[in-house]
């Protein structure tokens, strides 16, 4: 900082305070890094859903691990832990004895609520992460590029979604040719 007239300029100090300011919480950004959860507790709501099975079979797949868990069917709400803002299907299924019913589901991070809807679209990630060739990192890159939120409106818009055309849909999005004509019943 430069003096003037043995004094400091006040236009300097108030630059030395702002990057004090600023500066501090950013070297304590730095050094907490490692302290910082790439990880993320995701709790998702199916009280809206009108069935109570004897359990609940949910399964979560992020592309580099999955999850598994079984739950009493009168519990209307799951907590998962998923990476932080990577795309992962949410599924859902309903269990009566042995026989698993169609899944409900959510994508995670777009949709924080389990619907039927929801269940087609975590499918559909579902699939894509199971079928790809690469490794996890490159499979979870192309999949979060997809425009998820709009092909969650356009499912959300189909009367039954799983009468949708699935294998069409997942190798489309495979091959990146995807358009809303692809999303079509069998």
């Amino acid at each position: 900082m430069a003096k003037i007239c043995g004094y400091y300029n006040s236009m300097e100090i108030k630059k030395f305070a702002v990057l004090v300011v600023l500066g501090i919480p950013f070297l304590g950004l730095i050094a907490g890094c490692d302290m910082i959860s790439e990880t993320e507790c995701v709790r998702m709501d199916f009280s809206s859903v009108d069935l109570t099975p004897d359990s609940w079979y949910v399964s979560c797949c992020d592309g580099e691990s999955e999850q598994v868990h079984v739950q009493d069917g009168s519990v209307k709400c799951l907590e998962v832990e998923l990476p932080k803002n990577c795309p992962a299907g949410i599924l859902v299924y309903p269990v009566e004895g042995s026989v698993r019913g169609k899944p409900l589901g959510a994508l995670y991070p777009f949709q924080d609520e389990i619907s039927v809807a929801g269940g087609f679209v975590a499918y559909i990630a579902d699939r894509l992460y199971r079928g790809a060739e690469n490794d996890a990192e490159s499979s979870r890159d192309y999949i979060a590029r997809f425009n998820w939120p709009r092909f969650i409106e356009v499912c959300s818009e189909a009367e039954d979604p799983w009468r949708l055309d699935c294998e069409r849909i997942v190798s489309a999005i495979a091959s990146g040719s995807f358009k809303k004509s692809d999303v079509k019943v069998r």
